[in-house]
């Protein structure tokens, strides 16, 4: 047997506000593909986005599909259809590794990989959207279709529109050129640049106030999340960190009025508590900055008495109330991302935040109850010295000593600088394996084996494979194929990165007159501005 026939039913997972349409009788026949497991897949908000929206329309039928496993022919959750039998696959792409689950599903499903193996072999039209693909669009120009570049919510209704009135794939592609945010890599010549197609007015774009939902199942299959609702109260962010991709890319920075947000959850919660769903997470890049969050944080926690989950908070935005009101929400660990101990480093990348700040926040969240803090930092900043490694073992120890006293207490996690494309970074080299694991093991040694102190590093190696994939061109779909072929562990990634130089893409510093592959894409920050931005921290560092 190709495939564990009923694997969804085998496993006997039940969803709620599935969606279930006639194939036979839709126009337009849509597998939406997330290259990883179900439990990361149904915490993206993108899939609930683009399933409530493409089954919106009458003629259109939307099907989800996930990574099951390397020698498993990925099949739909609600048809349990072979990928083959759709008019398009639609990839969501949130982390670069997962471009290699992507190759490993088509094959599984007998579709040739590469674009110019399956033209004019009557295979689906195959594309992608998502953080990575808007990052570096050019990475999967060999293996996609049509790559979008910007929000589903402002796109896909006009490739729908498209789509659903052109039965011939050649002439749909060409018809499709025109539109913002499309980026049809078969015409590649057509394009100098490919602006994002954003939804300004979030007001007014649609919201999956339907969600699907995780009701039983093995716990392997859990929602990161756990069964909550999902809700967005803003996109973008209104900062200019230097090394924050999301920062430069999804800009400006735009929000939900409270009144939407309350009247989407009001429909949402009504449709899921009875089956008991009391958590609403919360989903935005700049929390802190939302105009009305105490007002409703407030509105969730003692009016609907409804247990909540936040992303990690700018620390200068958080206050005593705030703090009350999401303890007595449920959630037991605050999160905050200092980024660095250092003040010549804060002053580097543009964090605009001071180490006092940190620590009465810090102060404050103890106070109103919470046992635990997590925390984010980088290593591996240019010119970064020892003295900035011991500044962050130095900040870590003045948290724990404001009175977080219970065992790994205060977690910390540790990632190394993956400098990112349309960021004041990009020029810049990752900072090697080498020096990485002496700073790391500096940290560990001055943190010492502090009970109270969980320290959790990022690894390395996937660091090196994220930043390789994110500055790579088309050339890298070579090496990708290859990755997939050795088995996509890594242990495939280590061959492949010595035997093909990978490491190219990761530790070259590139000059700032270079044309970056990146550079089709037009985020609407000039290019000027993010060479002054870098400039202004090589300034910080010689200052």
């Amino acid at each position: 047997m190709r495939y564990e026939e009923q694997f969804y039913r085998k496993v006997k997972l039940i969803e709620l506000n599935v969606v279930r349409k006639s194939f036979r009788k839709a126009s337009l026949r849509v597998a939406l593909c997330y290259p990883n497991v179900y439990r990361v897949g149904m915490s993206s908000l993108a899939i609930h986005i683009i399933y409530s929206l493409l089954n919106s329309y009458k003629d259109v039928l939307c099907e989800r599909c996930f990574f099951t496993g390397r020698k498993i022919e990925p099949r739909t959750i609600e048809g349990n259809r072979s990928l083959r039998e759709f008019d398009i696959i639609l990839f969501s792409i949130s982390y670069e590794k997962d471009i290699i689950n992507i190759i490993t599903m088509l094959k599984n499903a007998g579709i040739p990989p590469l674009r110019r193996t399956r033209e004019g072999r009557g295979y689906p039209i195959i594309g992608a959207g998502g953080v990575v693909v808007m990052e570096n669009p050019v990475i999967l120009e060999e293996f996609m279709d049509i790559l979008f570049i910007g929000d589903a919510e402002a796109i896909l209704p006009k490739v729908i529109d498209v789509l659903i009135s052109n039965n011939d794939k050649k002439k749909a592609l060409e018809d499709l050129i025109e539109i913002e945010g499309v980026y049809i890599p078969k015409y590649a010549s057509h394009y100098k640049e490919v602006r994002r197609s954003l939804a300004l007015n979030l007001n007014s774009t649609p919201y999956p106030v339907r969600q699907v939902m995780f009701i039983k199942g093995p716990s392997e299959l859990t929602p990161i999340y756990g069964r909550a609702y999902l809700m967005e109260i803003s996109r973008g962010c209104p900062y200019w960190c230097r090394f924050c991709l999301l920062g430069y890319l999804c800009k400006p920075y735009r929000i939900r009025s409270l009144n939407r947000v309350m009247d989407i959850l009001s429909q949402g919660m009504s449709m899921v508590r009875p089956s008991g769903i009391e958590k609403v997470v919360l989903i935005s890049s700049a929390i802190g900055n939302y105009p009305k969050l105490e007002e409703l944080l407030f509105w969730l926690v003692k009016d609907q008495k409804l247990k909540i989950s936040i992303p990690s908070m700018r620390i200068d935005k958080m206050t005593y109330e705030m703090a009350e009101l999401i303890r007595l929400g449920g959630q037991r660990t605050i999160t905050f991302a200092p980024e660095t101990g250092s003040k010549r480093i804060m002053n580097m990348i543009g964090k605009g935040i001071t180490f006092d700040d940190i620590i009465e926040v810090a102060k404050t969240c103890r106070k109103v109850g919470f046992n635990n803090v997590k925390l984010y930092f980088i290593i591996g900043f240019p010119s970064e010295k020892e003295e900035d490694v011991r500044a962050i073992a130095e900040l870590i120890k003045r948290i724990v000593e404001v009175g977080y006293s219970m065992r790994e207490a205060v977690r910390v996690t540790v990632t190394p600088l993956i400098p990112k494309p349309h960021t004041p970074f990009q020029w810049l080299p990752m900072d090697d394996i080498k020096s990485i694991e002496k700073k790391i093991k500096l940290l560990r040694g001055l943190l010492g084996n502090d009970s109270r102190i969980r320290l959790s590093i990022y690894n390395i190696n996937d660091a090196l494979i994220q930043a390789i994939i994110s500055k790579g061109d088309k050339n890298l779909s070579k090496a990708l194929l290859k990755v997939e072929d050795l088995g996509g562990d890594m242990r495939a990634w280590k061959s492949v990165i010595r035997s093909m130089g990978l490491e190219r893409y990761a530790y070259r510093r590139i000059s700032l007159d270079e044309k970056l592959p990146w550079d089709i894409v037009n985020t609407g920050i000039p290019k000027y501005a993010l060479k002054r931005l870098y400039e202004l921290s090589v300034s910080e560092l010689s200052g």
